[in-house]
């Protein structure tokens, strides 16, 4: 992970994460003291990795093994537990969902995933007007396309399915759409 710094894009600092990196990373002010933080998931090796880095000076703030291997998106910001840091959203195929205090990277909850394909990244909205983030899942699995067929010509349909969990402890709010 490299910070640049500046219109030149002079390096700032660079951060050895001995972890593949598959998705870009994001940018929060998780210390307080007004530069952005860096959080990055990696994996690889069986041993998955998120860290939050110090946007100062790159010095690890926090950092989690049990996120599983292979995200499916990007950590995603969000508001899960009130107070006034941005808190962290990890989405792992093998893992599942998993919201992190920014402050600290302490588990807020997890919900464990299906091995589901073609999740895309989540939607962060409040659903439930408490002022917490809820995370809306998209996704199509295994089944959830079909190509139909009218003369020489075919249309393909995918199916999608979403999810809304509550912020505040993952339980499902409401499934956005039934089979």
């Amino acid at each position: 992970v490299t910070a640049l710094w500046g219109r030149k894009g002079d390096v700032r600092w660079t951060h050895a994460l001995d972890r593949r990196v598959t998705v870009r990373p994001v940018l929060a002010d998780l210390d307080g003291d007004d530069l952005l933080d860096v959080v990055v998931q990696g994996d690889g090796r069986g041993a998955p990795v998120l860290v939050a880095l110090r946007g100062s000076d790159h010095g690890v703030l926090w950092r989690r093994s049990d996120v599983g291997n292979d995200p499916l998106s990007p950590p995603a910001l969000g508001t899960f537990d009130r107070d006034g840091i941005p808190d962290v959203l990890s989405d792992s195929l093998h893992q599942g969902l998993g919201a992190f205090s920014g402050a600290d990277g302490s588990a807020l909850w997890f919900v464990k995933g299906e091995l589901i394909q073609g999740r895309l990244g989540p939607a962060r909205v409040d659903l439930s007007g408490d002022g917490l983030t809820d995370p809306v899942l998209v996704y199509a699995g295994p089944g959830d396309r079909e190509v139909r067929w009218s003369g020489n010509s075919g249309v393909a349909e995918l199916h999608l399915k979403a999810e809304a969990r509550s912020g505040a402890d993952g339980t499902a709010l409401y499934p956005l759409h039934r089979k």
